[in-house]
């Protein structure tokens, strides 16, 4: 089955390879200013990038090889980081994953997947994914300090990874603390340098950035080249709070699908590699609960979610009309169904996972090694074990 995903995943990224890393330019800048020019002012003095520092970190040494041997290799190794995270899910889940919904989640996801690590190359994105899934896994072998370092490296490569970090809250107290701490000692090493070292690194959070025909903010009259002030804050304020309700439910796998629909629906961008994080993130969902989400162990969320972030692509947009089938040219027509598309599935995926009332028999983690549901022994701390 692993070899068969593994060759999906290749076939996939060679179709995608042409035309491909459409964004990689945005890392290769980045990396020149933050070692080369402008050092702890990078993001005073370029808020249009909007990359963690932990991701042009990890991308550097490649940016040592000759440009197309660097694209090559960050194409490469982000594919691979999908499979990564699609195994991360299945050492997350509560009950082993039937080989066949594993199997119908990866061809889904990984088509998705390639969009983000091969068309579009966001790294940050990629990091941002892989390092929650790995998250995940680690809070479902109860090791707090590790699931906080990763969490913590998330928000490093991508701020809106901060939505994460209440999936620490499903531990036992004494270990989400020790995640806490941990996690807030990797953003503080990687944030407080530009922060401290230049105050109008907070610029960023006010960026250059269109606002799309097809973001939900376009539906309610926000337009114009420039990112409004709120904008940023309430991303990062919200998507925690509602993250937290969702592990008040006990759902605490659909957290960053959750944390990533509040993302979408209140962002300036809606960009076609947005897809293969979020049909990630709707695989983690589907596994919460009998190996694949529904008792009917298919998983309704993956599908739904591939559906409806599908992007369209043509290679010259300017001739979209001449060169897109009929189904492209009516998305690339309709941008504000779209945005009510994309809107009405955030708030399924936020009120699906918030809405429905807590079992019984709230529980956390305890400190034995993962095992079925019902086996986990009760801690009293108010919260309720996986599942």
């Amino acid at each position: 089955m692993w070899a068969s995903l593994v060759v999906w995943a290749i076939g996939w990224a060679w179709a995608r390879h042409s035309p491909s890393g459409i964004s990689w330019h945005f890392f290769t800048d980045g990396v020149r200013w933050l070692f080369v020019t402008d050092g702890i002012h990078l993001y005073a003095q370029h808020p249009q990038l909007q990359v963690g520092p932990l991701t042009l970190v990890a991308v550097a040494p490649a940016t040592l090889l000759p440009p197309a041997a660097a694209l090559a290799v960050v194409q490469v190794v982000g594919t691979a980081v999908g499979l990564l995270a699609l195994w991360a899910a299945t050492l997350a889940a509560p009950q082993p994953v039937r080989w066949w919904v594993l199997l119908l989640a990866g061809a889904v996801m990984l088509p998705a997947w390639t969009v983000l690590s091969v068309r579009w190359v966001h790294p940050d994105d990629v990091l941002a994914v892989g390092l929650a899934a790995c998250a995940l896994a680690a809070v479902r072998y109860k090791n707090g300090v590790l699931a906080g370092l990763l969490l913590g490296a998330a928000v490093a490569a991508k701020p809106w990874a901060v939505g994460f970090e209440p999936i620490l809250l499903m531990l036992p107290r004494d270990r989400a603390l020790r995640g806490l701490v941990a996690g807030a000692a990797v953003v503080t090493a990687a944030w407080a340098p530009f922060l401290l070292g230049d105050p109008s690194t907070l610029t960023a959070l006010h960026p250059p950035i269109a606002i799309s025909d097809t973001s939900a903010l376009h539906l309610f009259g926000v337009t114009g080249t420039q990112v409004p002030a709120w904008t940023r804050p309430v991303q990062l304020l919200s998507a925690p709070v509602v993250a937290y309700l969702v592990v008040r439910r006990g759902r605490w796998l659909a957290v960053p699908l959750v944390a990533f629909a509040v993302r979408l629906a209140i962002d300036p961008s809606d960009i076609g590699y947005y897809e293969g994080a979020a049909v990630t993130f709707a695989v983690l969902a589907d596994l919460r609960r009998d190996g694949g989400g529904l008792r009917s162990g298919v998983p309704w969320w993956t599908l739904g979610t591939a559906a409806v972030m599908w992007h369209p692509f043509v290679v010259d947009y300017a001739r979209r009309d001449e060169l897109a089938g009929p189904l492209d040219r009516f998305w690339f027509d309709h941008p504000t169904g779209v945005a009510w598309l994309h809107l009405a599935w955030a708030l399924v995926v936020v009120l699906g996972h918030v809405v429905p009332p807590a079992a019984r028999g709230r529980r956390v983690l305890s400190s034995r090694r993962p095992a079925p549901e019902r086996s986990v022994p009760v801690r009293t701390t108010g919260l309720r074990s996986p599942g």
